[in-house]
């Protein structure tokens, strides 16, 4: 079957919305091909950006055919530099010099282990140099990236490996970043262990931030700390898997159903003009991994 898909990607309101339009894609096989355009004008926020690509690319690694079309109506090269058309093997002419990211932000990147590291360290330097905030929160932060990056990595067993992108918007005072795999999703991962394997979708994201809920193979603290961290500094923080999410916003938390995701989504966005103590994060209970966060952190953060 031969299908076609247009989304104007300046239309979406929220993840939800372009979840709702990607929805139809999940029911191409690899016998099909789609005709997918894009049309872009005037801002586009990022992680549309690269919930776009993750979804594209599984689907081609399944063995569907995916032609893409980028329909630029507006002077925003803002995709094109985020590596938005290279990701989705767009080829197109550039007209805009590429300035160092460094510190700014992080280009729509694909990771596995080889390159974790570095990428874990590329967010933290846009998050350094756009917060002033205390040296041991870059190391919860840093924490809270390799755990929820090491989980892609080593639980989700996602054909796609794992995508990112970050991006600070100095006036508006915040940050985001998207972390995503087209794995396993956070339900069929936790009931690999026998304690939660009566678990609906549902009760699997409630239960995937609480302290030391693991699928037996980690230790259950990455998304706990995450969710502790957003509800201090009152920013947002959404985990899209299977067809819920899980949503950490006004300082609450709520799980409700959603479109439908294949694997895990993480979406963060960070106040950068709240601070966050420490304590509020970790108390007492500071994970080993914290006090040697500052192993993986590249000196040239500091």
């Amino acid at each position: 079957m031969v299908y076609s898909l247009e989304i104007v990607l300046n239309k979406i309101s929220n993840i939800d919305d372009l979840l709702s339009k990607l929805n139809r894609m999940y029911y191409i096989t690899r016998f099909d091909t789609l005709h997918l355009k894009l049309v872009i004008n005037g801002r586009v926020n990022p992680e549309y950006l690269v919930i776009i690509v993750g979804i594209v690319n599984f689907l081609r690694v399944s063995g569907a055919t995916i032609n893409v079309t980028i329909e630029n109506l507006s002077e925003n090269n803002y995709p094109q530099r985020m590596n938005f058309h290279k990701a989705l093997g767009v080829q197109c002419c550039e007209t805009f010099n590429r300035y160092d990211a460094q510190g700014r932000f992080v280009e729509i990147t694909n990771f596995d282990a080889s390159n974790s590291v570095p990428i874990i360290n590329n967010i933290l330097k846009v998050i350094r140099d756009n917060w002033a905030i205390d040296g041991s929160i870059y190391q919860c932060l840093n924490y809270c990236l390799f755990e929820m990056i090491d989980n892609i990595q080593n639980h989700a067993d996602s054909p796609i490996n794992g995508y990112t992108v970050a991006q600070n918007f100095r006036y508006s005072n915040h940050l985001k970043f998207v972390i995503l795999d087209a794995g396993k999703g956070i339900h069929e991962s936790l009931i690999e262990n026998p304690i939660y394997r009566n678990l609906t979708p549902e009760q699997a994201l409630e239960c995937c931030i609480k302290e030391k809920v693991t699928n037996g193979k980690g230790m259950g603290y990455g998304l706990f700390h995450t969710s502790q961290f957003i509800l201090a500094n009152g920013g947002e923080l959404y985990i899209h898997s299977g067809n819920h999410v899980l949503e950490v916003i006004n300082q609450s938390v709520n799980v409700r159903k959603s479109f439908y995701w294949r694997g895990t989504l993480i979406y963060v966005k960070i106040n950068t003009n709240n601070s966050v103590s420490f304590n509020s994060v970790f108390g007492a209970n500071i994970p080993e991994t914290v006090a040697n966060a500052d192993d993986y952190i590249d000196d040239n953060l500091w």
